[in-house]
């Protein structure tokens, strides 16, 4: 466990970023935990980046003195290298060049009945889900050349707030039988189980007492054992893998923990 509460990782090397609940962001870097002016702060290249209301604020990690602030309306979520700044508004992700912040240019707008996940950003790839009632996916963007790239798909699991470094895809798959934590090539290949959860609902007989076995109905492997507990928002570094268990409170709050 990192933080509790805590939530919404972003990573560099080994300087880590996160919010805490009704409180803000935080940033630890060399041992030091510091607190941050702001929410949902974004770590990347040698700057962090948080906002307050509408207000985004660009600063070194070392000196956190600002290099760029600004107003973006609706900011909720953000990622950031040294070339550019991403933000996730409702139903689209915007980017900007943070040599010229003058110029934006859409990324993803989602349709109706379908909702974005939060970017995140490795050089000049953004990464992020896209869900609808027919399925998820999980998409990249150069925001250098506009070149996209559907990397994962599943009609019948959710694939969510995946991670880049380099050639690697972090994300969860969250299906009937389990959620997962997957670390994998980017384009595709063998991937790595790091931290798994029950699913949320459990499983029946699959047919009526008295009644036959025979069906379509596909058993998990083990017979799960539902949870309240879900896997969300990722974060990944060159030795570590990062995610928020979101665990549902009274009232219809929920309480992260950051794990790593």
């Amino acid at each position: 466990t990192v933080a509790s509460p805590g939530g919404d990782p972003s990573v560099a090397n080994v300087d880590l970023a996160w919010q805490q609940p009704g409180v803000g962001g935080f940033l630890l870097r060399n041992g030091v935990k510091t607190p941050l002016p702001g929410n949902d702060p974004a770590v990347g290249g040698a700057l962090v980046a948080w906002h307050d209301g509408p207000n985004v604020i660009v600063a070194s990690r070392d000196t956190l003195t600002p290099v760029l602030q600004e107003p973006l309306a609706g900011v909720q979520k953000l990622a950031l290298t040294d070339r550019w700044l991403v933000w996730r508004s409702g139903l689209e992700i915007r980017v900007q060049p943070l040599s010229d912040p003058t110029r934006s240019a859409l990324v993803v707008k989602a349709k109706r009945f379908a909702e974005l996940g939060r970017p995140a950003l490795d050089g000049d790839l953004v990464v992020y889900h896209y869900a609808t009632p027919a399925g998820s996916w999980l998409t990249t963007v150069n925001v250098a050349t506009g070149a996209r790239n559907r990397v994962r798909f599943s009609k019948d699991a959710q694939l969510l707030n995946p991670s880049l470094l380099g050639g690697s895809l972090l994300y969860v798959r969250a299906s009937r039988c389990a959620q997962e934590l997957r670390l994998g090539p980017l384009h595709g290949g063998k991937e790595r189980v790091l931290y798994e959860l029950p699913p949320l609902a459990g499983q029946d007989r699959g047919h009526e007492s008295g009644h036959t076995e025979q069906g379509e109905r596909l058993p998990c492997a083990h017979r799960p054992k539902p949870t309240a507990r879900i896997l969300w928002t990722t974060a990944l570094s060159p030795t570590t893998a990062y995610v928020t268990v979101l665990r549902p409170r009274r009232g219809g709050r929920t309480t992260p923990t950051l794990v790593s």
